[in-house]
């Protein structure tokens, strides 16, 4: 209406400190030197508004094989699990930035959850209720010592064989100390951690200067370390290390994570 509108000029002139309509007899509004230069002024950015629908339609058309896409992963799995997936899927889409980061048991999820990321490749405890899980790679636990420990002659192991030596264990924020830990306390069977921390290439090293044992994924042992390590598999005491590409439940995947999922 004419009120509103006369309302909003007397603002904007007091905005701007300047007379912008010069109000004449008869009702006559005429714009004053001030009010025309901003005329020329705003006249683009009004045209600029009004075409931008049209302009919108007419971009080309968004490539769903370009973009960005985030993993946050574990240096085991960033080191053994994600190469050959990562080569599949930059063949499959060359123009995808991939930007991996590394992170561990809860800190991955607190990423994933935080929309620091895309997807997550994890092998939690347990799949989160808001979180999807995508089956990947599924690892024997295996128990690793070094030549010469008096557990290296023995074939076969039970958890209260293993839990009268001294263990190395990942941190207990990561899942692999959990899933351990729960196996004894059902045998209930009490156990002697010697040190914890570090990844696994740092736990392994540490195994092979007869520092203690430990229990891994199969997945993170090399060739290398099967020459440096005695490794006995543990299936049927400790269960398999199941490796999978998470994502948020209720948030929705991009079509670069789309097709990664696809891959999997």
């Amino acid at each position: 209406s004419q009120p509103s509108v006369s309302l909003q000029l007397a603002a904007l002139e007091r905005e701007l400190g300047s007379t912008l309509v010069a109000r004449g007899r008869r009702r006559r509004v005429e714009l004053t030197p001030s009010g025309r230069s901003l005329y020329d002024m705003a006249r683009p950015l009004v045209d600029g508004m009004d075409g931008i629908d049209a302009q919108f339609r007419a971009r080309p058309p968004e490539r769903e094989d370009a973009g960005d896409l985030r993993i946050a992963a574990g240096a085991a799995a960033i080191r053994h699990l994600l190469p050959p997936l990562v080569a599949a899927y930059r063949r499959a889409h060359p123009e995808v930035r991939l930007h991996l980061q590394q992170a561990g048991g809860e800190d991955t999820l607190e990423l994933l959850r935080a929309g620091g990321v895309d997807l997550a490749i994890g092998s939690p405890a347990e799949i989160p209720a808001d979180l999807l899980w995508t089956p990947l790679h599924e690892s024997d636990s295996v128990l690793i010592a070094p030549h010469g420990h008096p557990l290296a002659a023995r074939q076969e192991l039970r958890p209260q064989d293993i839990a009268a030596h001294g263990l190395i264990l990942p941190s207990q924020r990561r899942s692999s100390w959990r899933l351990i830990d729960l196996v004894f306390r059902r045998h209930g069977i009490a156990y002697h951690v010697a040190m914890e921390g570090g990844d696994w290439d740092t736990i392994k090293s540490c195994v092979a200067m007869g520092f203690g044992i430990s229990i891994v994924g199969e997945l993170c042992l090399t060739p290398a370390d099967r020459e440096h390590l005695v490794v006995r598999n543990l299936r049927g005491h400790f269960p398999p290390r199941r490796y999978g590409i998470l994502a948020r439940r209720h948030a929705a995947l991009s079509a670069q994570a789309k097709a990664l999922l696809d891959m999997a």
